[in-house]
């Protein structure tokens, strides 16, 4: 095999992993991934501009990380809104107006609008008491029922016994 070659099996478990994280990863999970990726690619850099002592280098560096994580930043932001929107729409509960701006943001990189942390937390404010509400008359149903059971068991035990 060539120098440049790969294997028969590294190409097929190449093709295999780039067929799960496109598939198989959620686009939240992907979008935290590239920013963190590209949060530790340049906080080596800086670190390494820093130990030989380079100040032009390192703000050179920190410009570029800043306009480089921009984009990741606004993808992240962006997945994590449609998360909590389909998890809205799951539960049925409503979502934050479009037009307020302390539930919504509008992106300085490409001009998309994201949830807010504010908007995040009276979205998951509103599921959360949906499933208490749920969770509350399930469990109103279901005790009393599984009572009535057992009392008829341990009546119809005591009844087959004498």
């Amino acid at each position: 095999m060539n120098a440049g070659q790969q294997s028969p099996f590294r190409a097929k478990l190449a093709v295999a992993r780039r067929w799960y994280w496109n598939n198989c990863v959620s686009e939240l999970r992907r979008a935290r991934h590239y920013l963190e990726q590209s949060n530790r690619r340049y906080a080596r850099l800086v670190a390494e501009a820093k130990k030989r002592g380079d100040s032009n280098e390192v703000e050179s560096i920190e410009a570029e990380w800043s306009a480089d994580v921009d984009g990741d930043r606004s993808d992240y932001d962006l997945a994590q809104t449609h998360y909590w929107m389909r998890r809205a729409g799951r539960y049925h509960v409503p979502t934050p107006e479009y037009n307020d701006t302390r539930y919504w943001n509008q992106s300085s990189y490409d001009g998309r609008y994201h949830l807010t942390v504010g908007g995040i937390d009276d979205v998951e404010k509103r599921i959360d008491e949906k499933r208490a509400r749920n969770a509350s008359i399930f469990s109103a149903r279901v005790t009393p029922t599984i009572g009535i059971i057992g009392a008829v068991t341990g009546l119809a035990a005591v009844l087959a016994h004498c």
